[in-house]
């Protein structure tokens, strides 16, 4: 090891020493160092040793972050049936982010051939639930896919179609509520 490397390890290993020491006393000096940090309990901690990193605890704080993390299939079977009620937060988010993965897989896999495919299997979901989820999840395929436009709009039809009646009301208490010519006309239409 050169001197130039010698004394940049001095520097951030937080000794202090004159511009003159020689190799030997550097090396003495982190061998010193060092050895402060396999130090007992009853011997006082150096303060220039490292601190003790604790691993976080593995559970269910990877799904706690935003946008959840990857668990393998495997893990997350077993997470599930550790968990036994239905109201914990816990199974919320897991249920919440099986809701998200179906509903971003079965957008992300819709094309001409297999709409009503796709639709079917979109419908078995908590699509009330997941609306929110449904929105983002179309707004973001059709901006990465523009040319499946067609398709996107398709779907959503079908599926308010198969909405409740309610919907069809609130649609047009929306349009009818400040009406102008244009909102009446599309009212009309619906």
């Amino acid at each position: 090891m050169s001197v130039e490397n010698m004394a940049s390890v001095e520097s951030t290993s937080g000794l202090r020493h004159k511009h003159n020491t020689s190799h030997e006393d550097i090396t003495q000096d982190m061998t010193h160092t060092a050895g402060h940090r396999n130090h007992s309990h009853n011997e006082p901690i150096d303060e220039r040793s490292e601190p003790v990193v604790k691993r976080p605890k593995q559970s269910m704080d990877l799904l706690l972050r935003t946008g959840g993390a990857y668990i393998p299939p495997a893990r997350l079977r077993l997470m599930q049936k550790d968990i036994t009620d239905k109201n914990s937060q816990e199974y919320q988010r897991i249920s919440w982010e099986a809701l998200k993965k179906s509903i971003n897989g079965l957008i992300n896999k819709v094309n001409v051939a297999n709409i009503a495919i796709i639709v079917r299997e979109l419908l078995k979901e908590n699509l009330i639930r997941g609306r929110g989820l449904l929105c983002r999840s179309i707004i973001s395929a059709q901006t990465a896919s523009p040319t499946f436009t067609h398709v996107y709009a398709t779907l959503v039809a079908i599926i308010n179609s198969k909405a409740h009646e309610v919907v069809s009301l609130e649609i047009l208490t929306l349009l009818l509520e400040n009406a102008t010519n244009d909102s009446v006309e599309v009212a009309i239409a619906f």
